[in-house]
């Protein structure tokens, strides 16, 4: 099934309805103020989980299974980075299914051979993020893999401490248009906030030992979790210089 939100919403009138009301609100807001763009900003948001509950509950219940058929191995948050062999799940349409790992997914107990994520889990709240590394362990057959490729913070800080400000000369122009600031005025600090908030969208900065400790709360044994190096055959080569790769192991149960 195609990740096509219409169709699944159409067949729930509450959820149609919840979303009208939405509409009307932020239209009433509005026409009484004029300029409402943080609760624009708000209902825009609200309205993609909504949405996003919605198709989760629809797919999980209905398309899941199917899509376990044809792989063991899953990559979460996978984007437009739609590997082959791999069942990939995200938000979006380039995805072979769209689920959000925020809630619970159907996938049996020590059922999964390997799990890839690159550059996602720091989407995600402290406590979403936890829920995630448990669903991980849970779903992971013994044996199985855990490979998560995690923006290289400690990076960061450590160029503005040596003052290497070689990157923001390399993506001036690209800090330029995000924060609507002239090249000339771009400095070091404004790809510290790039990189640590990503506009909004990063929820948590990690090292190796924060997520190595994620992990261990999770239910892998601290001995099976080990930093490795970049892979050629399913790392992205364009984040290479910016990623830490960590990998954890289903020990024998």
């Amino acid at each position: 099934m195609k990740n096509d939100m219409t169709q699944v919403h159409k067949q729930d009138a509450d959820i149609l309805n919840i979303l009208d009301m939405i509409d009307n609100i932020e239209a009433t807001l509005k026409n009484k103020y004029q300029s409402i763009e943080p609760i624009e900003k708000l209902c825009s948001s609200l309205k993609f989980n909504i949405k996003t509950r919605s198709l989760h509950k629809y797919n999980n219940d209905n398309q899941l299974h199917n899509c376990l058929k044809e792989s063991k191995k899953i990559h979460f948050g996978s984007g437009n980075d739609i590997k082959l062999d791999f069942v990939n799940i995200d938000l979006n349409n380039s995805a072979n299914i769209f689920l959000d790992v925020r809630y619970d997914i159907n996938i049996p107990d020590n059922s999964i051979e390997y799990i890839y994520s690159s550059h996602f889990v720091e989407h995600l709240e402290h406590k979403e993020l936890l829920k995630h590394l448990k669903d991980c362990f849970r779903i992971l057959e013994p044996g199985g893999t855990l490979r998560l490729g995690i923006p290289f913070f400690e990076k960061l800080f450590t160029n503005y401490y040596k003052k290497d400000f070689s990157r923001v000369n390399e993506i001036k122009s690209l800090l330029s248009d995000k924060f609507e600031i002239p090249e000339s005025l771009i400095c070091y600090m404004d790809l510290i906030n790039r990189g640590v908030y990503e506009f909004g969208e990063h929820k948590i900065v990690m090292d190796y030992i924060k997520i190595h400790n994620l992990l261990i709360l999770s239910g892998f044994h601290k001995e099976n979790i080990s930093e490795t190096d970049f892979i050629d055959d399913i790392d992205m080569l364009s984040r290479k210089n910016q990623t830490f790769y960590v990998e954890a192991i289903k020990h024998q149960l």
